[in-house]
């Protein structure tokens, strides 16, 4: 038995009654699993529904929802045991508001890729995903990314959205789309269709029309590592309400400043905070320098110093940091890591250090590697990054103890 996605032919429905064909518990967090459901599951990039089941007019919020082999699972918030579930009718509430968010994030990321493609001409996409903050694409591209080809993206997208056109769902044969995820009710594959622009296979919730989306903005493009880039937009009506705090924003200063005077005023205020910007990343980098430059004896070992230290500091003041400890002080291995504004791992080593077992290419490299990502260099000094923050204290800790076991 499998539960019926509703959601997959209606994705406006908040209300549904529904039948409690199963239920359990998942490290102690009940779950009910329905005959059919119209809250969406996470995967493919977009969060789960919120919501609520409701029991004998007892609402419990939904924490969680998760599709298990076709069951599709609803974990709630409750003391109620298993028993007051089991085999009862009860109605399935879902937050519209929050529905309709991933609804538009959802479809316009599907018309922004095709925008990209337009644009770049062959980009390959790698993942899509909506956050709490906004949505984004990671794909590969070998060449540079300008602002006017950015600004480009945005705009078709924007143009595809103004035109109302229609989203459709398809359904098509396996062999149509080898690889993609067949639904086990239907056997076939489901696909969202933009008119006359982008037919994606997709299992996830979309809007009916793309004016519907009402705007995107596109507000960073990341460059995660050698041809790799992570695009992030906002939309809807975070689009909207981004838009407005930035026209307040323009309108205010116009009352403090004339028209004529905007530009100059601008730039005179980005140099002022740049040079600020500036200063204070010296006293940052002169702080930590010192900081770590005092307690140098807690960091020997067997003749060497070895430093392996997680510091909240701009990355490029993190890589003069290593440089500069490793050149004024020998025999001295440094290992610095940053979570801020992403995870930035630099190591290097002193160059009287001759030990060809103490290579940080290799020692960044394994660090990197156990964060979700890579890093490049030689045997004296690299540098390298990854994604799992959560991560960074185990890592640094694995990789000095490895250390201190080559040279003591």
């Amino acid at each position: 038995m499998y539960t019926e996605k509703v959601f997959y032919k209606d994705s406006y429905l908040t209300t549904i009654s529904a039948h409690v064909i199963s239920c359990g518990t998942d490290e102690n967090q009940l779950y009910v699993i329905l005959d059919k459901t119209i809250a969406h599951p996470k995967g493919g990039g977009q969060p789960s529904d919120r919501g609520y089941i409701e029991l004998e007019e007892e609402r419990f919020p939904i924490l969680d929802v998760v599709e298990d082999d076709g069951m599709v699972r609803h974990y709630i918030k409750t003391e109620r045991k298993i028993e007051d579930f089991k085999d009862k009718d009860v109605i399935l509430i879902i937050d519209w508001k929050y529905r309709l968010r991933n609804m538009q994030y959802h479809t316009a990321l599907h018309i922004l890729w095709r925008s990209t493609i337009n644009v770049l001409k062959n980009p390959e996409l790698v993942s899509s995903a909506i956050t709490e903050k906004n949505g984004y694409l990671v794909f590969k591209y070998e060449k540079a990314i300008s602002k006017d080809e950015l600004k480009e993206i945005e705009n078709l997208t924007n143009k595809v959205i103004s035109e109302n056109r229609n989203v459709k769902i398809r359904w098509y044969d396996p062999s149509e789309y080898p690889g993609w995820k067949v639904d086990p009710i239907t056997n076939k594959v489901r696909a969202i269709e933009v008119e006359d622009w982008d037919i994606t296979p997709c299992g996830g919730t979309h809007v009916l029309h793309t004016a519907e989306i009402r705007l995107v903005r596109v507000i960073d493009l990341e460059k995660m590592k050698k041809g790799v880039f992570k695009l992030k937009i906002l939309a809807g009506n975070d689009a909207i309400a981004t838009s407005l705090a930035h026209e307040e924003k323009y309108l205010a200063l116009r009352k403090e400043v004339s028209t004529d005077d905007i530009v100059g005023y601008l730039k005179k205020i980005t140099s002022d905070l740049e040079s600020c910007k500036k200063e204070l990343l010296g006293y940052q980098f002169e702080f930590k320098y010192n900081e770590l430059r005092t307690k140098l004896d807690n960091f020997k070992v067997s003749g060497y110093y070895v430093i392996f230290e997680k510091m909240d500091i701009d990355p490029n003041a993190l890589r003069n940091l290593t440089k500069r400890l490793t050149s004024e002080y020998e025999n001295t291995i440094a290992v610095l890591v940053t979570t801020k504004p992403k995870i930035v791992v630099v190591g290097s080593k002193s160059r009287n250090i001759k030990n060809e077992k103490i290579n940080m290419r290799e020692i960044v490299a394994e660090i990197s590697k156990k964060l979700g990502g890579g890093a490049g260099g030689d045997k004296f000094f690299a540098t390298g990054g990854g994604k799992s923050i959560d991560k960074v204290d185990i890592a640094l800790k694995e990789a000095r103890d490895k250390i201190t076991q080559v040279i003591s």
